[in-house]
């Protein structure tokens, strides 16, 4: 493993649509276990959980999925949603493998994605929305070009923990029977009239 450490280090991320056979190796990424990254955490091993998950992240005109490589090895994904072709806007969602994280790979991931999306699909914006505890990824949004437009405080993506949640973060809130944190949204502006 040292060697694959190391070889990964000094290989550079390439980024391309993600296909099933990929998918795979997500089963053996690292796993998240701060609670609040728990979503984030690629639960599936089996192929046709694989297939399922891809096709649920993978609809042509309405969402598509990139894979990030280091070499042969997928390090992360990014995937473009909630198209509004009209305005040629979009969000952006992120996840990267738990255990190969503050390594650079996110950042030069989205670089090269933003590039691709710009070309491929001509949009002017590209939205991206991430919890305010979140801080290394916005370091990473940032260093890809990404700038603040607002924060919100809205219902937190995952309900299943909401009383562990409350008890060991500040970072939320009990609203009704909903668990709620901030969020920041950010914009990358592509320069494309």
């Amino acid at each position: 493993m040292a060697h694959d450490e190391k070889l990964l280090e000094t290989d550079h991320v390439t980024v391309r649509p993600l296909e099933l056979k990929d998918v795979s190796q997500m089963s053996h990424w690292g796993r998240h276990e701060d609670l609040r990254y728990l979503p984030y955490n690629f639960p599936y091993t089996k192929p046709i959980d694989w297939l399922l998950w891809l096709r649920s992240k993978k609809r042509p005109f309405q969402k598509y999925i990139y894979g990030a490589f280091v070499g042969e090895r997928l390090v992360g994904y990014i995937t473009l949603k909630q198209i509004n072709w009209f305005k040629r806007e979009a969000f952006m969602g992120v996840a990267f493998d738990p255990a190969l994280l503050s390594r650079g790979y996110g950042t030069a991931a989205i670089k090269s994605y933003l590039e691709q999306v710009t070309e491929r699909f001509r949009m002017k914006r590209i939205f991206l929305k991430t919890a305010c505890f979140n801080i290394r990824g916005q370091r990473c949004y940032e260093k890809a070009g990404f700038t603040f437009v607002e924060r919100r405080f809205e219902p937190y993506e995952d309900q299943s923990q909401s009383f562990e949640l409350l008890l060991k973060y500040g970072d939320f809130q009990m609203v009704e029977n909903e668990i709620w944190t901030e969020y920041i949204y950010m914009v990358f502006e592509t320069g494309l009239e």
